[in-house]
């Protein structure tokens, strides 16, 4: 290993060693393999530069390029949302309205990093004056989280917590998914009709399929929609994907808290919360536990002497990404026809979430399992999301939604209204539980899981009814059809084009309305309960 390192010393000192050790070897790959060529992300050169040796008394340099210029875009990207997240943390504490809504600090802080950017205030100073960093810069971290995130979801999915479900839990999760496809299907229907019919009347210049991306933006949230708009976008030649999919995600997010928020309340007026008379307390409001009401975050699986157990875990999921890396460069260049080759690394997400998932039943059937931790794992997730929100808001453009303003409006009104009549109308129906489950579905297919938690926090204070449990279980039961619904919204506009969207998205519609009428007729779900 001594021998290895003063090797690489060595050829790092001298220039002539760099290139005859290195670059013989990689001359015969192609360029995403090398790792040094970036030109697409227009940040780097590629490996014809060649390094200089640093002058005696020089600053360090890296690859040719300066310590400063190191920092940018991702690094600075990464210290604003920083910056932001601290900022929203202190006002969700401070500020009543933010508590009143149960608005989460990542939202705030993509709120206002959304306003900045879009008035060039987010960038970096230089000697030629303030350089404003691009939205495309937190797309690409945006990106990159949702998929990491999605290889942690993998890891999740053989959780000895997702053992020994009661037949109720598992009747309550088939039900939710089957309404968060119902509503999804509804949602991205509505938007493609209202984006087209707009198109057509006023003779605009609009990418009509923008409108499916509202149910990916509502039900699915900021990371499927920024995914199936990158491929759409730069796939596929689809202009304007990417910004209107993050900003119907943001706008379901609003939804979620500014509608949800009222209909929980409604409920608890009304009497029909199970276990609901309890008041949120101050520290839920707030977003801050106080000293007597801490819990502690995991258990230590490691000595710190030798790791860190967030280190561990940190390593096993990034190994999974690089798993899920590996398997789209082994599509795109050795198995894929060239027309799908473009579209392999926009599924890097769906690879490395089944890649987590094999990871998971090698580390449960081996030693390794005694010093895993789903608490430790989960830490790592929720810190991507907050991330990830943050990055997703900030990477959308306000001119191009003003582009699309009047059908955008439009669209997000009618698919809320649909969505909550809906709710409304299935959830009194459902039986037990009724308005806990309602207030579920309503934060899943307008935001997240996390919203929908968030809005049965507010009726059952404890987690006393099985609505929580229901919504982890679904999770699980929402992979069977992931997969393949995913791989083809990603393509098919280069297969069967929008009219083939439009089509699965009403077949989708009346198999599920088919299910539920079958349900009815079953007696699984009936009259109205409230």
């Amino acid at each position: 290993m001594l021998a290895l390192c003063l090797l690489v010393y060595k050829c790092l000192l001298n220039e002539k060693r760099l290139s005859g050790v290195f670059l013989p070897v990689l001359r015969p790959l192609p360029p995403r393999v090398t790792g040094f060529s970036l030109v697409a992300a227009g940040r780097t050169k590629g490996l014809e530069t060649r390094a200089r040796l640093p002058m005696p008394g020089s600053a360090p340099q890296l690859s040719g390029c300066s310590m400063e210029s190191s920092f940018l875009p991702y690094l600075m990207a990464v210290m604003w949302m920083s910056f932001l997240l601290l900022l929203s943390v202190w006002l969700r504490a401070k500020v009543t309205f933010l508590q009143k809504y149960l608005v989460p600090a990542g939202i705030i802080a993509g709120t206002l990093g959304f306003a900045l950017i879009n008035l060039g205030w987010i960038g970096y100073p230089s000697p030629e004056g303030w350089v404003p960093l691009k939205v495309g810069d937190f797309g690409m971290i945006s990106f990159h989280l949702f998929s990491f995130g999605f290889g942690i979801i993998g890891l999740g999915c053989f959780s000895t917590h997702t053992k020994g479900r009661s037949m109720t839990l598992i009747k309550g999760a088939l039900w939710i998914d089957l309404l968060f496809w119902l509503f999804y299907g509804l949602q991205a229907t509505v938007g493609y009709g209202i984006t087209e019919l707009y198109a057509k009347i006023t003779g605009s210049d609009l990418t009509a399929a923008t409108g499916f991306l509202a149910g990916f933006g509502f039900a699915f949230g900021p990371g499927q929609a920024l995914s199936v708009g990158m491929s759409w976008q730069n796939d596929y030649g689809l202009p304007d994907c990417v910004s209107m999919g993050l900003a119907y995600a943001a706008a379901g997010f609003m939804v979620a808290n500014f509608v949800g928020v009222p209909l929980a309340n409604w409920g608890l007026r009304k009497g029909y919360a199970t276990y609901g008379t309890k008041e949120l307390s101050s520290d839920f409001l707030k977003g801050l536990r106080p000293e007597d009401k801490r819990v502690p975050a995991c258990q230590l699986t490691t000595h710190s002497g030798n790791v860190d157990t967030f280190a561990l875990h940190f390593a096993v999921a990034a190994t999974v990404y690089g798993l899920g890396w590996i398997v789209c460069y082994v599509l795109k260049y050795f198995v894929l026809p060239p027309n799908y080759q473009t579209a392999s690394f926009g599924f890097i997400y769906l690879y490395a979430l089944f890649a987590g998932m094999i990871v998971r039943l090698v580390i449960n059937h081996t030693a390794a399992n005694a010093f895993y931790s789903d608490d430790a794992q989960n830490r790592i997730l929720g810190t991507t999301i907050d991330y990830m929100i943050i990055s997703a808001l900030m990477a959308v453009s306000a001119a191009t939604v003003m582009k699309y303003f009047i059908p955008f409006i439009l669209v997000i009104a009618v698919c809320t209204l649909i969505t909550l009549l809906g709710v409304l109308y299935l959830g009194r129906r459902v039986g037990s539980f009724g308005l806990e489950r309602l207030l579920v579905v309503f934060g899943l297919v307008t935001g997240t899981a996390a919203s929908g938690l968030a809005l049965l926090r507010i009726v059952d204070s404890d987690f006393k009814t099985p609505a929580a449990a229901e919504v982890g279980l679904n999770n699980v039961y929402a992979l069977i059809p992931l997969f393949p619904f995913l791989l083809l919204s990603v393509t098919m506009p280069g297969g069967f084009g929008i009219s083939g969207m439009l089509i699965m998205h009403v077949v989708m519609i009346a198999v599920c309305a088919a299910i539920l009428f079958a349900g009815h007729r079953m007696k699984i779900w009936g009259p109205r309960q409230f």
